[in-house]
């Protein structure tokens, strides 16, 4: 994108789980000045205009990503710096990104699978988020 501006995106990924959800809750309670993003919120109105269920539909995640990646690119454009909290199924960067910064969440195992049992997950899918 000659002559344009390119901006800087802060990622912050980990799988299900991971304290994605913690971490947002709490940036939002303390008034950080970003504007904080998680790829969940969009999830059931992206499913239902899909006409599928985005989880389980991976054909899906790429048009989901570039979703994403245009109202990111809107906030960036209107001088707000979002931090966007996701799995990490990202694609490529998009042209208008110079750096993404990222951050990965982790945690153990075990506190992972109490974390998805806590959300009433069926089975196959923890094993597959701890996979």
């Amino acid at each position: 994108m000659a002559g344009q501006p390119v901006y800087t995106l802060l990622v912050v990924a980990g799988a299900p789980g991971s304290g994605k959800t913690t971490a947002v809750a709490q940036l939002l309670a303390i008034g950080t000045p970003f504007t904080v993003l998680d790829i969940d919120w969009l999830i059931d109105n992206a499913s239902a205009l899909a006409g599928q269920d985005i989880h389980f539909a991976p054909a899906t995640w790429p048009a989901y990503n570039a979703l994403w990646f245009d109202f990111l690119y809107a906030l960036l454009r209107n001088g707000q710096q979002p931090i966007f909290f996701t799995t990490g199924r990202l694609d490529a960067s998009p042209p208008w990104c110079q750096t993404v910064h990222h951050l990965l969440l982790d945690c153990p195992p075990d506190i992972q699978h109490a974390r998805l049992m806590g959300r009433s997950w069926p089975a196959a899918r923890i094993n597959e988020a701890l996979a």
